[in-house]
């Protein structure tokens, strides 16, 4: 039985080819990246480096934190409904 072979020099000629074509899309093809942050972005990214900071330095409180956090966990945390609005309302 004999298997119908494609020429050694077709076989090259094919692989120099699709190789070719392979480095020229390569070169060709151009691509660039760009990432714009938006100004609300940088101002978050400063304040939670801040507050991060701060967290860090012990100038947050610590205790209270942790007792709040418990509170929260034993679903015993109750804060005023005035004060809530207060704080929506700016005052």
């Amino acid at each position: 039985m004999k298997i119908s072979a494609i020429p050694p020099r077709e076989m090259l000629y094919q692989y120099v080819h699709v190789k070719e074509k392979k480095t020229e899309r390569r070169e060709n093809a151009v691509s660039s990246d760009k990432v714009e942050i938006t100004e609300e972005a940088k101002t978050f990214s400063l304040a939670l480096k801040a507050a991060k900071d701060k967290m860090e330095a012990g100038g947050v409180n610590a205790d209270r934190i942790e007792r709040i956090k418990a509170q929260i966990e034993n679903n015993t945390y109750h804060v005023p409904g005035v004060l809530v609005a207060g704080k929506m309302l700016g005052e």
